[in-house]
């Protein structure tokens, strides 16, 4: 049981870690691919006094799915840190396997992050790691938990005094 709860654990860690560099990679391409019109807004509205928030809202009209999938990536570096984190409770590991799956299913369905090829879709390998692990370590840790609080309620095994070891002899 132990060694299937250290799988999971692993599997968290790894998972983790690769979500991470694939997502600060990502992130990285895609902000330096985005900077100079990123700039450029913010120039334009610094020089003509021009509300931030509606510059932001026209440039969220004109490239919104490539500002949604900065968001995206942005959240998914936080997930495998925060995935990284509590790796070791059980109760707190529950709630990345659902978080898991919604960032799954937003990869396929509204970022242009793995719509390429089914190579691309490896990019989903981590979501599946740390999901995975993160159920088995939960439902270890709370077996285990369990076991251990049914071991304390049970009275300790009694054998009559016998300092001596008179009657066993």
């Amino acid at each position: 049981m132990k060694l299937l709860e250290n799988a999971g654990r692993r599997m968290v860690f790894w998972g983790a870690l690769s979500l991470m560099g694939w997502a600060l990679y990502e992130f990285i391409v895609m902000f330096n691919a985005m900077y100079g019109l990123i700039v450029t807004i913010f120039e334009i509205s610094a020089d003509a006094q021009y509300p931030i928030s509606k510059a932001i809202s026209i440039m969220m009209k004109n490239s919104g799915p490539e500002f949604l999938t900065l968001l995206f990536l942005l959240l998914c570096i936080l997930l495998g840190l925060y995935a990284l984190l509590i790796r070791r409770h059980p109760i707190a590991l529950l709630l990345a396997v659902p978080i898991c799956v919604l960032f799954s299913l937003f990869v396929l369905g509204r970022t242009p992050l793995a719509s390429a090829n089914l190579l691309q879709k490896l990019k989903l390998l981590p979501f599946l790691l740390i999901g995975l692990g993160c159920l088995i370590t939960s439902f270890f840790s709370i077996n285990r938990r369990a076991a251990k609080k049914r071991k304390d309620r049970e009275p300790p095994p009694t054998s009559p005094y016998d300092p001596f070891r008179i009657k066993g002899a």
